[in-house]
């Protein structure tokens, strides 16, 4: 697997409506995107597939946004794929939303990856997603790292710690 990989998806995806209170300050929803391996659709491929579970809460001063993300490769991916390897993330948002409560604001947004839930390769896997918005294009730019953790040790000789870049146990 990669140490990261960048992959593309629209901005306008396939929403349902799962859950909506009658005042609509708490709604629940799915929305379904093609992840792309370029932001030049003409040409990109479609490399997988993303769904996101989506919890929303407005009140008088904010947007809470939380989700849960989905993602499922196809062998054109160049990453670990198929029903088996799924990468979940989770993220939660204060106030990045416009008033209206539907475009995120432009910017760089950081979230885990939620190792405990995903399967197959990525499975109890560290790492991190980084969301590239700007409204100017039809794609946001997601970059998935898998960073290696640098581990110390005390040797027999030295009682400092000394640092070791072990690869990341499987």
């Amino acid at each position: 697997m990669p140490a990261e990989f960048i992959f593309y998806r629209l901005k306008k995806p396939e929403t349902t409506i799962l859950y909506e209170s009658p005042d609509k300050t708490y709604i629940i929803f799915k929305n379904i995107h093609d992840i792309y391996n370029s932001d030049d659709l003409k040409n990109a491929t479609i490399i997988g597939q993303s769904t996101a579970i989506i919890n929303k809460i407005i009140n008088e001063t904010d947007i809470v946004t939380s989700a849960t993300i989905f993602r499922k490769f196809n062998e054109y991916a160049g990453v670990p794929y198929g029903d088996d390897n799924i990468l979940v993330e989770s993220s939660t948002q204060y106030n990045k939303f416009d008033k209206d409560g539907k475009v995120i604001k432009d910017g760089n947004y950081i979230n885990c990856l939620a190792s405990e839930q995903s399967t197959g390769e990525y499975a109890n896997q560290v790492g991190y997603v980084e969301r590239v918005v700007d409204s100017k294009k039809g794609v946001d730019k997601f970059k998935v790292y898998f960073p290696q953790p640098i581990l110390t040790y005390t040797n027999a000789f030295n009682s400092l710690p000394q640092p070791s870049t072990a690869p990341l146990p499987a």
